[in-house]
């Protein structure tokens, strides 16, 4: 067995977690392979590269925050490697252990005695002025925006080419059940449950106010068309990370679900549920 152990380095409470990991297993006769979060990023030679031999992985470890199991993520997209996190951030919403039970988390990994959730991811397909394309996976959400804050974006929405409505404003999120807690639900998008299969479309800022977020269903496609009016370019960011892969602005963004999604493995972590029910009520003792 191949395990591949993701760290947050600048993190030293991580870094550290992920040595203690690395000495545990291959003293269990494991073989492991080390990266740092912070060269996982789309397009980096680290990154491409993981990508291309992540199947011969059967388990990816991340250590530190929710930004770190993102990155993560990505590398194992479309794939059935199961990824655990240790929560040695700030939130750790999308951990499945937190610290201090390293080798209790990994033994029972070994052993089977974990839950598997699998969670939806979606596919973003970025269509440039000259005509270009890029696609790009996610778990928590692409935004869409304007790249110049003195002024408004204009977006066509689209849905299975119906068109819905102009948003005026800052930009759109399309985010996942899983990034329905994340950036969407900062910007006051609905709660999604992990099990959802659909996605959901959150305006930012909109004007008039009234504009609605959306939830859609499993198979539906959002469209986004920047509008020329807008006399804005537009910038997009995937998981919180910018995504620039053209040459010239950002005309389109179609996002759906994607084909493969991801496992996450949760050892003593609660439920959503509970989760949200200890997210609010700190919120609300804050």
């Amino acid at each position: 067995m191949k395990v591949l152990l993701v760290a947050n380095s600048p993190n030293e409470a991580a870094l550290e977690a992920l040595l203690e990991a690395k000495l545990w297993l291959e003293e269990r006769g494991l073989e492991t392979e080390t990266a740092s979060s912070d060269d996982l990023v789309l397009g980096s030679v680290v990154y491409d590269d993981l990508v291309a031999r992540i199947h011969s992985f059967e388990l990816v470890c991340a250590f530190g925050g929710d930004g770190t199991l993102l990155r993560a993520a990505r590398v194992v997209a479309g794939t059935k490697v199961p990824l655990l996190g240790f929560n040695y951030g700030n939130v750790g919403f999308l951990a499945g252990a937190t610290s201090g039970v390293l080798a209790e988390a990994l033994t029972a990994v070994l052993a089977g005695e974990v839950v598997l959730e699998q969670r939806v991811m979606l596919e973003a397909t970025i269509t440039y002025e000259d005509g270009s394309q890029a696609t790009c996976s996610a778990l928590n959400e692409v935004f869409v925006g304007r790249s110049n804050l003195g002024c408004n974006i204009i977006i066509d929405l689209s849905i299975n080419n119906d068109h819905l409505f102009e948003l005026r404003g800052d930009g759109a999120i399309v985010a996942t059940a899983t990034g329905s807690t994340a950036y969407a639900l900062a910007a006051g998008g609905p709660l999604l449950t992990p099990g959802h299969r659909g996605l959901c479309v959150v305006p930012l800022s909109p004007h008039p106010f009234a504009t609605p977020s959306i939830v859609t269903a499993p198979n539906d496609v959002t469209e986004l068309v920047i509008c020329p009016q807008s006399d804005q370019t537009a910038i997009a960011y995937v998981d919180g990370q910018q995504f620039n892969s053209g040459e010239s602005a950002i005309a389109s963004l179609a996002v759906k679900r994607a084909d493969e999604g991801l496992t996450l493995v949760r050892y003593n972590t609660p439920d959503f549920y509970a989760r949200l029910a200890a997210l609010f009520d700190g919120a609300h003792h804050a």
